[in-house]
């Protein structure tokens, strides 16, 4: 599975994050928080993904080090991050990655 979606749904939980695991071979992936123990779950599996995730969209999602720790794993292939109604303080994604990201876009809307 390359591109998984899922905006819109209830999805983002405990049993999204065990799946996630085994997605070594994922993309791209959007989601939107329907709850914030769902999406805390979600990000903290994607932290210890190792797939080639390029593109991440999230809507409704609160920043903080899980958050920022997830992407930043994934900082070596990473090139698209969109954020929709982002809660919460974005300067991590903008200035603390672990290396040099000159390819990287960041949308925060």
């Amino acid at each position: 599975l390359q591109h998984l979606d899922v905006q819109g749904t209830n999805a983002a939980g405990p049993a999204l994050a065990r799946f996630i695991g085994n997605l070594s071979g994922l993309r791209s992936l959007s989601i939107e928080n329907s709850s914030n123990l769902g999406a805390n779950c979600v990000m903290e599996a994607l932290s210890t993904l190792d797939a080639p995730l390029q593109s991440f969209f999230g809507k409704g999602l609160t920043g903080g080090p899980v958050f920022d720790s997830s992407l930043f794993h994934h900082c070596r292939t990473l090139k698209h991050v969109v954020l929709e109604d982002f809660n919460g303080d974005a300067s991590a994604l903008l200035c603390k990655w672990p290396q040099a990201v000159p390819r990287l876009h960041i949308s925060i809307k």
